[in-house]
């Protein structure tokens, strides 16, 4: 997964076209024959050319959508888009038809140097709390310094838990650069149980002569997370799969991967649930797929990951052609309507 890139496009549905952009660059700095992040940048400096009023940044826009369709004709949104611009106006249209395809070499200059005080004021800005956890989690699992200014903060200042937790995890990236034990200390005076349980998890991640004593003095149990072991239940897991990629089927893969970067649980639900009957969502609910409240557990969030990666390739090579696996086995057909 393109976590630069998936923390890119909630920047750019948050109105945030400068931040998105720069994340976007970062995304092709690690993955260059990725249509979608192409894509995903198109539409980031389409955007910010009307912020900043820069036309060249719709050069360069249109530029970046063509090479998205150069490494993957069938991806519909950049040819929809392109489509679109040529018939909004006569001088769009003749810009799409001189403008040659994005160069990696070219394109990968109009990248700035961001400050990590510039991310954190970025995220301080973001209206959902949603889309900071998102945030928190995908730059975060990119390792770079740059976010680790972005961690700390989202630990000390913000009060989602869902966002200090999704910070905490990720925390341990920075143990070779940066003393982790400031904030910890800052923790432990803030009082520790709101913390809890990536608290432990973050000590036992981070492993050094310090963390030892806080680990005595506050370490808990930590259940182990449900999850259905593909070794142990092959045949749930396979049944499993086989209602993500039938309930989603109907669906074009890339709103799928579109609703999965949003973090659109209403939608992604829907779609999976609609088509199924009771004993079809009863087996989601009963392997913690879904919880009580129609929502998305981890674990469902995964197996959604996982009809992505099927369907496409992986996010991190989507020149691959989308297709359906053939495998059938298990009893699917009895889950629908």
């Amino acid at each position: 997964m393109n976590f630069y890139a998936a923390a890119g496009n909630i920047f750019i549905e948050e109105g945030n076209t400068y931040i998105a952009c720069n994340c976007l660059l970062q995304g092709l700095s690690v993955d260059e024959y990725n249509s979608d992040v192409w894509y995903f940048l198109a539409v980031a400096l389409y955007n910010h050319s009307f912020k900043i009023k820069d036309d060249n940044l719709v050069i360069h826009s249109i530029a970046s959508l063509k090479r998205s369709i150069q490494l993957n004709p069938q991806n519909l949104y950049p040819n929809k888009t392109l489509k679109e611009l040529g018939n909004k106006n006569y001088e769009l249209k003749r810009m799409i038809e001189r403008v040659p395809i994005a160069e990696y070499d070219n394109i990968i200059q109009l990248k700035a140097q961001i400050s990590e005080d510039e991310v954190v004021q970025a995220f301080i800005k973001l209206k959902s709390e949603e889309n900071k956890t998102a945030i928190a989690m995908y730059l975060g699992e990119t390792k770079n310094p740059l976010y680790y200014s972005l961690l700390k903060h989202c630990i000390l200042e913000e009060t989602d838990r869902n966002v200090q937790y999704a910070a905490l995890k990720r925390i341990h990236h920075h143990t070779n650069i940066h003393n982790l034990k400031p904030i910890f200390t800052a923790m432990e005076n803030n009082g520790v149980e709101k913390y809890q349980p990536y608290f432990t998890i973050a000590l036992e991640n981070i492993q050094e002569e310090w963390t030892e004593a806080l680990l005595k003095k506050y370490k808990i149990d930590i259940p182990a997370e449900a999850e259905v072991k593909e070794e142990d239940n092959s045949k749930v897991t396979e049944n499993i799969q086989a209602i993500f990629g039938l309930s989603y089927i109907n669906h074009p893969i890339e709103e799928i991967m579109e609703l999965y970067y949003k973090r659109d649980n209403a939608k992604l639900v829907y779609y999976l649930a609609n088509p199924l009957n009771d004993e079809g969502l009863k087996i989601l609910l009963q392997n913690k797929v879904t919880d009580n409240r129609g929502q998305f557990t981890e674990l469902g969030w995964a197996f959604v990951k996982e009809y992505i990666d099927k369907m496409s390739g992986s996010f991190n090579d989507s020149t691959k052609k989308p297709k359906l696996s053939e495998k059938k086995s298990g009893e699917w057909w009895k889950f629908w309507k």
